[in-house]
């Protein structure tokens, strides 16, 4: 049974077939965010072609994949040895759902991906030869690109030629021409395209970007599984003159600096060799990766799965403890340009939670642990679902609802605390509290007291020596026992923290009630206030009813809630940077108090956001110093150096 014919006739009658098929080749586009999105479409292709055909052929048939980078004319090529396209059904995939390819059996299926690269292009050529039919085909689609920009304007097809294919037999060549330098003026899709060939054209880069974002970064070695065959891997940039070999594999963090330092790497080998020999005193590590292939759990089926629906999804997880610093460290070691602050950091990869399809990586992240704790991101895990759950991501094949997203992550929660994999007696969580984390700023530390005391104090002094923390906070922590220390001494009077946790979304909620007629409660020297990070006499005024000053409880204005949320973050800017990069479901607008130790106005400045000092008359609440603003939001800030500053001005610290 079809849809009822009267709404398909009036469906089809709707709108010119120009305007429709513009508007679906547009929500296609619009699905694709990243700037490796051409690579990994063309290489998905090239991959399931050569597979297809390794299923095809006999035990000899290896497969071959051939990448050409032209920064000069802003071309990239994908060449393969696989089926090739027959003749007949060349101009099919350039429509959206046009795909040849049978659901369950290839990585793509959709029927968008190459409508989506030949639609960022100025000038896509195709050239293959058919494995079935043993026939050739060739065509050039021109114009498309200014066509997604004007659909009033007309593509061309070109039958000829386009000579781009190099290899002999079934195959198929695609060569895309990138419009750099439009790409914003289009869409913020599209925009990140325009830097594409700054990194492309490294080789370096290219490897990298290749092995953790496209089906080249194989994750069956991870697992210790082979793929359908193997695929050799030729990478080329012809203006930074450079051809280089490229692994099938996923890129192999292990052989990085400090996780390269392991003795043993493997957990098991850790856990049986180290951490329960009573005589090794030293448990440190500096990374230990586990995979979880099956749920020791259960008795009646010990495959891991998430999910209900036709009996679940069937995975698979690698787990590895590595630490979000040391992550960053290794990173930098294999490039710079792709650590914090640098160039191309956008390309790196973080602790949390990512997802594979049967072996070929997604790219990016399902999760962040944002659910969870901070001691999470000590935890990179790489989730390969079986090859059916693929139809479960969107156009971009790179988002999977929240749904699933949090099956997989809660699962992974539960398998790392799980003790049945290392004889009851420890499990990864613990195991991973042996890391030895590389602090940003400081050396490599042992793990033990000793360590970070000589980092601290290798650190500058604090604003008063009459505080507990002698030394200036290096992590957010110690802005948490600086705020509690001031709030204990009466010096911020009024407060009361009603929780404190690293694990919720928010850190903290704290109440504000407070005695107006008592002297710390303001820096009126009009009223005779004395405490110079109190309520401002401006507040204070508009609050006082002739009878007297009346006890101040802070409420929100809009839902009447007696608590603010609060966030405590070193700098200012990491606050905008967790928002911003969607670490965490926190949002700006929930968020009534910032306590830092810092504002790094450039920082902030950088990021679009202005923090303005406020005027001590006007203080709203104690310690309150300035106002952030970021996003049509305000958010009042505590920066606690300038608090002690304050303090000390006056002698009260």
């Amino acid at each position: 049974m079809a849809y009822p014919d009267d709404i398909l006739e009036h469906y089809k009658a709707l709108e010119t077939p120009n305007d429709s098929l513009h508007r679906e080749v547009c929500n296609v586009i619009s699905s694709y965010n990243n700037p490796w999105d051409p690579l990994a479409e063309l290489i998905q292709n090239a991959v399931d072609a050569v597979n297809t055909r390794a299923h095809q052929e006999d035990q000899g048939f290896k497969g071959r994949v051939r990448i050409v980078i032209d920064k000069t004319s802003s071309t990239i090529l994908v060449e393969d040895n696989g089926t090739g396209i027959p003749p007949q059904h060349m101009q099919d995939v350039l429509v959206p759902g046009g795909s040849l390819k049978v659901s369950g059996k290839t990585y793509g299926h959709k029927g968008h991906g190459f409508t989506y690269c030949a639609h960022i292009s100025s000038l896509a050529q195709v050239s293959t030869f058919d494995l079935h039919t043993q026939s050739t085909d060739h065509w050039a689609l021109q114009g498309a690109f200014q066509w997604v920009k004007d659909p009033t304007s007309s593509p061309s097809i070109d039958k000829r030629d386009p000579e781009i294919r190099t290899f002999e037999g079934p195959g198929t060549s695609v060569k895309l021409t990138l419009d750099v330098g439009t790409f914003e003026a289009v869409s913020a899709n599209t925009s990140v395209l325009e830097n594409f060939f700054d990194w492309a054209d490294d080789p370096k880069l290219l490897e990298f970007v290749l092995r953790t974002r496209t089906a080249i970064g194989h994750v069956g070695t991870l697992f210790g599984e082979s793929p359908v065959t193997e695929i050799d891997v030729r990478a080329e940039c012809i203006n930074s003159n450079a051809n280089t070999a490229i692994p099938f594999q996923y890129f192999d963090l292990e052989k990085l600096a400090p996780m390269s330092a392991s003795t043993y790497p493997e957990a098991r080998d850790y856990f049986n060799k180290v951490y329960r020999v009573a005589a090794a005193t030293d448990k440190t590590h500096h990374g230990i990766h586990f995979v979880f292939a099956t749920d020791e759990t259960k008795s009646h089926s010990n495959v891991l799965k998430v999910g209900k629906h036709k009996g679940g999804v069937e995975f698979k997880a690698y787990v590895y403890a590595l630490g979000k610093e040391n992550l960053a460290s290794a990173l930098a070691s294999y490039d710079s340009r792709l650590g914090r602050g640098g160039e191309f950091r956008y390309l790196a990869i973080d602790s949390g939670a990512y997802l594979a399809i049967a072996g070929m990586p997604c790219g990016n992240p399902i999760d962040y642990w944002s659910n969870f704790g901070g001691f999470h991101d000590r935890f990179f895990a790489m989730v390969d679902a079986e090859l059916k759950f693929g139809t479960a991501l969107d156009s971009g094949r790179k988002t999977i609802s929240p749904y699933y997203a949090t099956l997989f992550v809660d699962k992974l929660d539960s398998l790392i605390r799980e003790k049945h994999y290392f004889d009851g007696q420890a499990n990864l969580y613990e195991l991973a509290t042996q890391l030895n984390v590389r602090h940003k700023g400081g050396p490599p530390g042992q793990g033990f007291p000793a360590t970070y005391i000589a980092q601290w104090e290798a650190g500058p002094p604090c604003e008063s020596n009459a505080l507990a923390l002698r030394y200036q906070p290096r992590d957010e922590l110690a802005t948490y026992l600086i705020m509690g220390e001031l709030i204990g001494r009466g010096l911020l009077m009024g407060y009361e923290l009603r929780y404190v946790s690293s694990s919720a979304i928010y850190d903290a909620a704290i109440s504000l009630s407070i005695d107006l007629s008592c002297p710390m409660a303001t820096n009126s020297t009009v009223d005779g206030g004395i405490n110079p990070v109190g309520i401002g006499a401006l507040i204070v005024n508009q609050m006082k009813p002739d009878s007297g000053y009346p006890v101040f409880t802070w409420r929100q204005p809009i839902d009447g809630r007696d608590y603010m949320v609060a966030e405590f973050k070193l700098q200012a800017s990491s606050l905008l940077t967790e928002v911003y990069k969607k670490r965490s479901p926190k949002e700006l607008g929930h968020i009534d108090v910032l306590v830092c130790w810092e504002t790094d106005q450039q920082a902030l400045t950088q990021k679009g956001a202005s923090i303005t000092p406020v005027q001590l008359a006007a203080r709203k609440i104690p310690g309150h110093t300035h106002t952030l603003t970021a996003s049509g939001q305000q958010v009042d800030v505590i920066s606690l150096s300038q608090v002690i500053r304050d303090l000390r001005q006056e002698e009260m610290l």
